[in-house]
């Protein structure tokens, strides 16, 4: 009889550990999906943060706060008659900070 009351708590005791681990097990898995959920909340929130950046008010209030200005009208440009315009002027490589008109760099000595 002690033999069968012993083998009773021997299971008892097992059953007791076993539901133990099954205890901690979910309270890990609880907070990992706890974890889950705050980093998901996380990324939803920069989600809707980079939408509003993204968005036409978004980027007018940002070239607001980095001084950008709307221009004052504007401004259509049309063709310019060739020879209407000065030759541009590049530097010559090959001379000591003299600058010459662009197609004239071979003719200076």
């Amino acid at each position: 009889m002690s033999v069968v009351i012993g083998g009773v708590f021997t299971v008892l005791f097992a059953i007791a550990a076993v539901q133990a681990v099954l205890v901690q097990t979910q309270a890990r898995i609880d907070g990992q999906k706890a974890e889950n959920l705050a980093i998901v909340e996380q990324i939803d929130a920069l989600d809707a943060q980079l939408a509003w950046i993204e968005s036409p008010a978004g980027i007018e209030a940002w070239a607001k706060e980095t001084g950008l200005v709307r221009a004052p009208g504007y401004i259509i440009l049309s063709p310019v008659a060739e020879g209407a315009l000065a030759a541009p002027v590049v530097a010559d490589p090959f001379a000591s900070k003299r600058l010459v008109p662009l197609g004239d760099e071979g003719t200076s000595g």
